[in-house]
């Protein structure tokens, strides 16, 4: 009785926990998406923003900390626009060049917020957790052992059957 209680215990206990790690996961991945979708127009091409920061027409250019995309205001628009950014060494180089050239370009280089480095590396490290669980799921089917026998040799040694007791029976 008490294995089967203990047993109970931690299926239920496993089934918690693998609950709650999904809807971590799950909020995770929404946080994720919500940060991505901004209020953000995405209208102008790369070669277009070069030139406009060559001519002087873009007023403050941020950029996020591991994210190849930044938002642009111009100085004539106060709405931003988000492009994306092949090379970011590149572009940032490009910046740097033009502002010593006299150019007024404000670059923001801005960090990534720590709910969502958190639930990136968290979803890195998904798969060693799968395997883990995979090994230690392996192992402890290998101390199975007898377990699994239809024919329990212990119990048998109980009974005072004999051989003439079963003679002449079918099967």
């Amino acid at each position: 009785m008490k294995d089967k209680e203990k047993k109970n215990k931690y299926k239920i206990y496993y089934t918690a926990l693998m609950i709650i790690a999904v809807i971590a996961i799950i909020i995770g991945m929404v946080i994720i998406i919500k940060n991505n979708k901004n209020n953000v127009k995405e209208s102008i091409a790369y070669t277009e923003l070069i030139r406009s920061i060559k001519q002087g027409e873009v007023a403050s250019i941020e950029l996020t900390e591991g994210s190849s995309t930044a938002k642009i205001k111009f100085v004539e628009n106060e709405e931003e626009e988000k492009i994306q950014i092949p090379s970011l060494e590149a572009f940032i180089e490009l910046v740097q060049d033009e502002t010593k050239n006299g150019n007024n370009v404000k670059l923001i280089e801005k960090e990534t917020s720590p709910i969502l480095r958190i639930t990136r590396v968290l979803i890195n490290f998904i798969p060693t957790l799968m395997i883990f669980a995979l090994f230690i799921v392996i192992l402890k089917m290998q101390g199975l052992g007898d377990k699994g026998k239809v024919y329990d040799a212990e119990s048998s040694k109980n009974t005072n059957t004999t051989f003439k007791d079963v003679a002449g029976l079918d099967e």
